[in-house]
């Protein structure tokens, strides 16, 4: 009766420890990375505020549901900008870069802070490829588009 329940054990904890793991196939398939720089305005000098900003990748579904995050992504603070970097996201769908923050903390009271992309919407990545976006904030008056 031993032996049989130290077996059974055994595969029960193989098995559970098998399930927790991360998948590291999907890092070999998820090879893109998106990294750039986000220009702040002159209100924020000397703020750190690059640890209060979001910065994320999006794919969409293919259903026209709302977009799925995707990537994983770090923000780093920079003299006047804060640098980005999302890894392992995907080729072939359409992606897009968004960036929010904290609005009360840059720009004066009665206006919004929205970040504007230098480049394109959205975009493809090909597999294990890098692509450079930057934005830039800036107050203004009315609400946030990003």
């Amino acid at each position: 009766m031993r032996p049989s329940l130290f077996v059974l054990a055994s595969l029960i904890a193989a098995c559970a420890g098998s399930a927790a793991r991360p998948d590291d196939r999907l890092d070999e398939l998820y090879t893109g990375t998106v990294t750039g720089v986000v220009a702040l305005p002159p209100s924020a000098a000397g703020q750190p505020v690059c640890g209060s900003l979001e910065v994320y990748a999006t794919a969409e579904d293919g259903t026209g549901n709302t977009p799925l995050r995707i990537g994983r992504p770090a923000v780093h603070q920079g003299a006047g900008h804060c640098s980005y970097e999302i890894q392992n996201l995907p080729s072939g769908p359409q992606l897009a870069i968004h960036v929010s923050g904290p609005a009360n903390a840059l720009c004066q009271a009665g206006s919004s802070l929205t970040f504007a992309p230098d480049g394109a919407l959205t975009f493809t990545l090909a597999q294990g490829q890098e692509r450079t976006e930057n934005f830039r904030a800036e107050c203004r008056a009315g609400q946030s588009s990003l």
